[in-house]
Protein backbone atom coordinates (compact mmCIF):
# COMPACT_ATOMS: atom_id res chain seq x y z
CA UNK A 1 0.00 0.00 0.00
CA UNK A 2 2.35 2.38 0.94
CA UNK A 3 4.28 1.50 -2.50
CA UNK A 4 1.07 2.48 -4.26
CA UNK A 5 1.04 5.75 -2.14
CA UNK A 6 4.44 6.75 -3.48
CA UNK A 7 3.59 6.00 -7.32
CA UNK A 8 0.38 7.73 -6.86
CA UNK A 9 2.27 11.11 -5.62
CA UNK A 10 5.02 10.75 -8.05
CA UNK A 11 2.69 10.39 -10.80
CA UNK A 12 -0.87 11.67 -10.01
CA UNK A 13 -2.42 8.94 -11.85
CA UNK A 14 -5.60 8.04 -10.02
CA UNK A 15 -5.74 4.39 -10.56
CA UNK A 16 -2.64 4.02 -7.89
CA UNK A 17 -5.34 6.64 -5.84
CA UNK A 18 -7.99 4.28 -6.19
CA UNK A 19 -6.36 1.20 -5.39
CA UNK A 20 -4.92 2.48 -1.95
CA UNK A 21 -8.22 3.42 -0.96
CA UNK A 22 -9.58 -0.17 -1.86
CA UNK A 23 -6.52 -1.47 0.30
CA UNK A 24 -8.29 0.86 2.99
CA UNK A 25 -11.62 -0.74 2.56
CA UNK A 26 -10.38 -4.06 2.79
CA UNK A 27 -8.16 -3.71 6.24
CA UNK A 28 -11.31 -2.22 7.17
CA UNK A 29 -13.11 -4.84 6.52
CA UNK A 30 -10.93 -7.34 7.69
CA UNK A 31 -10.96 -6.51 10.87
CA UNK A 32 -12.49 -8.71 13.37
CA UNK A 33 -15.27 -6.87 15.72
CA UNK A 34 -13.09 -8.08 18.67
CA UNK A 35 -10.22 -5.53 17.35
CA UNK A 36 -7.63 -8.36 15.65
CA UNK A 37 -7.21 -8.99 12.13
CA UNK A 38 -6.92 -12.54 10.56
CA UNK A 39 -3.69 -14.03 8.56
CA UNK A 40 -5.94 -14.26 5.36
CA UNK A 41 -8.84 -12.13 4.60
CA UNK A 42 -11.40 -13.37 2.82
CA UNK A 43 -11.72 -16.22 5.72
CA UNK A 44 -10.18 -19.36 5.37
CA UNK A 45 -10.42 -22.01 7.44
CA UNK A 46 -7.55 -23.16 9.63
CA UNK A 47 -4.65 -20.76 10.88
CA UNK A 48 -5.86 -18.34 8.46
CA UNK A 49 -8.56 -17.30 10.49
CA UNK A 50 -6.48 -16.71 13.70
CA UNK A 51 -5.43 -13.04 14.81
CA UNK A 52 -2.01 -12.56 13.86
CA UNK A 53 1.05 -10.68 15.27
CA UNK A 54 3.41 -13.00 13.75
CA UNK A 55 6.00 -11.37 10.83
CA UNK A 56 4.10 -7.65 12.14
CA UNK A 57 1.19 -8.54 10.29
CA UNK A 58 -1.55 -7.13 12.38
CA UNK A 59 1.21 -4.25 13.53
CA UNK A 60 1.81 -3.62 10.35
CA UNK A 61 -2.34 -2.98 9.35
CA UNK A 62 -2.35 -0.75 12.00
CA UNK A 63 0.71 1.08 11.21
CA UNK A 64 -0.96 2.31 7.49
CA UNK A 65 -4.56 3.01 9.21
CA UNK A 66 -2.72 5.10 11.73
CA UNK A 67 -0.79 6.83 9.01
CA UNK A 68 -4.48 7.05 7.17
CA UNK A 69 -5.83 8.49 10.51
CA UNK A 70 -2.75 10.90 11.29
CA UNK A 71 -3.45 12.41 7.47
CA UNK A 72 -0.20 11.13 5.89
CA UNK A 73 -1.51 10.04 3.18
CA UNK A 74 -3.12 13.68 1.76
CA UNK A 75 -4.59 12.36 -1.04
CA UNK A 76 -6.73 10.06 0.56
CA UNK A 77 -10.92 10.82 1.53
CA UNK A 78 -10.80 13.01 4.76
CA UNK A 79 -13.88 10.57 5.49
CA UNK A 80 -11.24 7.72 6.33
CA UNK A 81 -9.71 9.51 9.23
CA UNK A 82 -12.53 8.26 11.69
CA UNK A 83 -13.06 4.40 10.35
CA UNK A 84 -8.89 4.32 10.80
CA UNK A 85 -8.57 6.01 14.25
CA UNK A 86 -11.59 3.49 15.73
CA UNK A 87 -10.12 0.49 14.04
CA UNK A 88 -6.72 1.41 15.70
CA UNK A 89 -8.19 1.97 19.22
CA UNK A 90 -10.23 -1.25 18.67
CA UNK A 91 -6.37 -3.09 17.79
CA UNK A 92 -5.06 -2.05 20.86
CA UNK A 93 -7.75 -3.04 22.99
CA UNK A 94 -7.43 -6.66 21.49
CA UNK A 95 -3.63 -6.21 22.11
CA UNK A 96 -4.16 -5.49 25.90
CA UNK A 97 -6.77 -8.38 25.69
CA UNK A 98 -4.17 -10.63 24.70
CA UNK A 99 -1.49 -10.66 26.73
CA UNK A 100 -0.14 -13.47 28.50
CA UNK A 101 -0.47 -14.25 32.31
CA UNK A 102 2.10 -16.06 33.47
CA UNK A 103 2.57 -16.33 37.52
CA UNK A 104 0.06 -13.98 38.27
CA UNK A 105 1.49 -11.50 36.09
CA UNK A 106 1.00 -10.19 32.74
CA UNK A 107 4.15 -11.20 30.53
CA UNK A 108 4.01 -10.63 26.65
CA UNK A 109 2.30 -11.97 23.48
CA UNK A 110 1.88 -15.31 21.80
CA UNK A 111 2.64 -14.65 17.81
CA UNK A 112 -0.82 -16.08 16.49
CA UNK A 113 -4.55 -16.32 18.88
CA UNK A 114 -7.64 -18.04 18.50
CA UNK A 115 -9.88 -15.19 17.24
CA UNK A 116 -12.85 -16.32 19.01
CA UNK A 117 -11.31 -17.56 22.29
CA UNK A 118 -8.19 -15.13 22.23
CA UNK A 119 -6.18 -18.30 23.12
CA UNK A 120 -2.85 -18.70 22.13
CA UNK A 121 -3.35 -20.81 19.16
CA UNK A 122 -1.41 -22.85 16.95
CA UNK A 123 -0.23 -22.08 13.16
CA UNK A 124 1.81 -24.27 10.95
CA UNK A 125 3.22 -27.91 12.50
CA UNK A 126 6.45 -25.63 13.35
CA UNK A 127 4.49 -22.84 15.20
CA UNK A 128 3.32 -23.70 18.43
CA UNK A 129 1.68 -21.57 20.94
CA UNK A 130 4.39 -19.95 23.11
CA UNK A 131 5.76 -16.00 23.70
CA UNK A 132 7.41 -14.52 21.30
CA UNK A 133 10.10 -11.55 22.00
CA UNK A 134 9.89 -10.21 18.40
CA UNK A 135 6.02 -9.94 18.29
CA UNK A 136 5.98 -8.96 21.73
CA UNK A 137 8.46 -5.76 21.24
CA UNK A 138 5.85 -4.95 18.21
CA UNK A 139 3.03 -5.31 20.02
CA UNK A 140 4.39 -2.59 23.08
CA UNK A 141 3.63 0.48 21.35
CA UNK A 142 3.23 3.34 24.19
CA UNK A 143 2.54 6.07 21.83
CA UNK A 144 -0.26 4.74 19.99
CA UNK A 145 -1.93 3.94 23.52
CA UNK A 146 -1.37 7.71 24.10
CA UNK A 147 -2.49 8.71 21.03
CA UNK A 148 -5.38 7.15 20.72
CA UNK A 149 -6.59 7.98 24.22
CA UNK A 150 -6.58 3.75 24.84
CA UNK A 151 -5.79 3.34 28.36
CA UNK A 152 -3.46 0.42 29.65
CA UNK A 153 -0.83 0.49 27.52
CA UNK A 154 2.28 -1.36 28.05
CA UNK A 155 5.63 0.10 28.73
CA UNK A 156 7.97 -0.22 26.28
CA UNK A 157 9.85 -3.91 26.09
CA UNK A 158 6.41 -5.13 27.07
CA UNK A 159 7.08 -6.41 31.25
CA UNK A 160 9.27 -6.92 33.59
CA UNK A 161 8.98 -10.49 33.10
CA UNK A 162 10.64 -9.57 29.46
CA UNK A 163 12.97 -7.53 31.08
CA UNK A 164 13.80 -10.68 33.29
CA UNK A 165 14.85 -13.12 30.88
CA UNK A 166 16.82 -10.99 28.87
CA UNK A 167 19.12 -10.47 32.05
CA UNK A 168 21.59 -13.11 32.16
CA UNK A 169 25.26 -14.15 32.38
CA UNK A 170 25.81 -13.69 28.87
CA UNK A 171 23.23 -10.82 28.21
CA UNK A 172 23.52 -8.86 31.47
CA UNK A 173 20.60 -5.99 32.34
CA UNK A 174 21.51 -2.85 30.29
CA UNK A 175 23.19 -5.05 27.36
CA UNK A 176 20.14 -5.22 24.98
Amino acid sequence: MRFLARVYEHTGHQRFRTGFQKGIDYLLDAQYENGGWPQYYPIREGYYEHITFNDGAMIGVMRILRDVSNGHFSFVDSSYKEPATNAIRNGLQLILQTRIVVEGELTAWCTQYNHETLEPAWARAYEPPSISGSESRHCALPDEYRRTGTSGGPRRGGSGKMDEARETEEYPAGTG
